[in-house]
């Protein structure tokens, strides 16, 4: 429950960053959150997308911080991550759902299609969370969320590196908790079933 529950007293005002903005279910979730008065900043490698977005939430009266950065990149990444807290002030939670998804099977394998999804759905949330995570700690409040997966609980045909990046996510996310809980941060793992996004389109 991200709305106006004054029990979320772990968070800052409502100030989110949400990367993977500019689709599926980053998009969602930006639109959600502010619709629900969230100060609402997103990352995604697609400007295009980010400025449909915008005019998406402006025709709705409504505001919306954005940057572009793929979440590999780790200084572009940070640097924009910056200027938007600069903005909006400090993230009190940051939904980390910046992801990539293909047929990876065994009989053709392509280590570089492997490679780059893992690197994105693994690599990369570990990118967002270590630019946005030390504030966090200082602060003694905040939420960190990754966007997982049920595909991360076993091997599914011809989705090697997906299953593989989602499980790896999961482990990553459970070990933050460990090591933030007596932080004042809040650590939550979802794992959504099969949605209907462009990621998803013709599975």
């Amino acid at each position: 429950n991200f709305g106006h529950d004054s029990r979320n007293t772990h968070l800052d005002e409502r100030i989110c960053l949400v990367t993977g903005a500019g689709s599926g279910i980053g998009r969602q979730l930006v639109i959600a959150l502010a619709r629900r008065g969230w100060k609402v900043a997103g990352i995604d490698r697609n400007r295009d997308r980010l400025e449909n977005l915008e005019q998406n939430l402006r025709d709705q009266h409504l505001g919306f911080s954005w940057g572009v950065a793929d979440v590999r990149e780790v200084a572009l990444l940070k640097r924009e991550i910056e200027k938007l807290a600069s903005r909006l002030g400090p993230f009190g939670l940051l939904i980390a759902s910046a992801g990539s998804a293909g047929k990876t099977l065994a009989l053709t394998m392509q280590p570089e299609l492997i490679a780059r999804i893992i690197d994105t759905n693994l690599i990369g949330v570990s990118n967002t969370i270590a630019a946005v995570l030390p504030g966090m700690v200082e602060r003694r409040r905040g939420h960190v969320v990754a966007i997982s997966s049920l595909a991360s609980f076993r091997g599914l045909p011809a989705q090697m590196a997906y299953c593989a990046s989602k499980a790896g996510l999961n482990a990553l996310m459970q070990s933050l908790w460990l090591d933030v809980k007596d932080h004042g941060v809040f650590v939550t793992t979802v794992c959504p079933g099969y949605t209907s996004t462009p990621q998803t389109a013709g599975m």
